[in-house]
C-alpha cells in the first residue's frame, strides 16, 4: 500500500515519538517489545483509543518497512488496543449530555411570574452555572462579591475562586437577551435578603439558611428542571450546566 505523503509525514513523526521515548531505557531491540508499547502508550491515557491506532499503524510501518517484527503484532498489543477502545466506550457513556441554549430556555420559561423563593435561586443557579459554564462546587460557592459588573451591567464577570497556588481567575460573560442570569441573580438576592457572602443557599419556605449550599444541590436541581421540560434526568448532572455554552457557540 502507497502511503500519501502527509500520512507518511505523520507516521514518520509519531514513530520517532515512540524512539524518543524508548532511548533513555537503553534496551537493545526495545522497539519489538511489546510490553514496552503498552507501557508507551499508558502514559498516553489523554490520548482517544483512535489515536492510540493511529500512533500504533505508524510504529508497524516502520517496522516493516525495516523487515522487522513490529510489536503491534503481537496479541498481547492486539488484546490491548481492543481494552482500550472499551475503555473509551465506557467513558464516553459516563459523559453527561449537555443542556442546550435551547433547552436552557425551555427550564427559563418553567419558572412563574410569581415564583417563590426555592424557584427564584434555582433559575438563577442554573442560569448563571449555564452561562458561566462552572463547576458545581464552584458554582455552589460563589460569593455575592464574585459577580462584577461592566459596561452599566451589559458585560459581568465571574470570579473563580481556586486553591493558594492557582489563586484567582476571572470569566467576563455578556448578557443574552432571552436569559438574563445577572437579573436572575439580583432578583434572587433581594428577595432572600442577601447582600454578602455565599450566593446559594439552602431555602426552606420563607427560611433562607447562612452558608453555602452543597454541590450535590447543583446536581439535584438540574435534574429536576431537565425532567420538567420532559427529558430523562438519568442523562443529565451538574456537568450538563458546562457543557451547554459549548454548543450554544459561546
Amino acid at each position: 500500500m502507497v502511503l500519501a505523503p502527509r500520512t507518511q509525514h505523520s507516521y514518520a513523526k509519531e514513530a520517532a515519538a515512540f524512539v524518543d521515548w524508548l532511548r533513555p531505557l537503553h534496551l537493545r531491540a526495545a522497539v519489538e517489545n511489546p510490553d514496552l508499547l503498552v507501557t508507551y502508550l499508558e502514559s498516553k491515557d489523554e490520548w482517544a483509543a483512535v489515536t492510540v491506532a493511529r500512533n500504533a499503524a505508524a510504529i508497524a510501518d516502520v517496522c516493516h518497512s525495516e523487515s522487522m517484527y513490529s510489536p503491534t503484532d503481537h496479541p498481547m498489543f492486539l488484546a490491548y488496543l481492543a481494552e482500550r477502545k472499551r475503555r473509551d466506550r465506557k467513558r464516553e457513556r459516563n459523559i453527561p449530555r449537555p443542556i442546550l441554549y435551547e433547552e436552557m430556555k425551555l427550564i427559563h420559561d418553567t419558572f412563574p411570574p410569581d415564583s417563590n423563593l426555592r424557584q427564584l435561586r434555582d433559575r438563577a443557579l442554573l442560569e448563571v452555572g449555564w452561562f458561566a459554564a462552572l463547576e458545581r462546587e464552584t458554582l455552589a460557592g460563589l460569593h455575592v462579591d464574585d459577580i462584577q459588573r461592566f459596561n452599566g451591567g451589559s458585560t459581568w464577570a465571574v470570579r473563580i475562586r481556586k486553591d493558594r497556588k492557582k489563586g484567582t481567575t476571572t470569566r467576563l460573560l455578556s448578557l443574552d437577551d432571552g436569559i438574563n442570569a445577572l437579573a436572575s441573580v439580583d432578583e434572587w438576592c433581594d428577595a432572600a435578603g442577601i447582600k454578602t457572602g455565599p450566593i446559594f443557599r439552602l431555602a426552606r419556605g420563607a427560611t433562607v439558611g447562612l452558608r453555602a449550599m452543597k454541590g450535590v444541590v447543583v446536581t439535584r436541581t438540574v435534574k429536576k428542571y431537565v425532567e420538567l421540560i420532559g427529558l430523562d434526568p438519568a442523562g443529565y448532572s451538574a456537568n450538563s450546566l458546562r457543557h451547554g455554552p459549548i454548543g450554544f457557540g459561546g
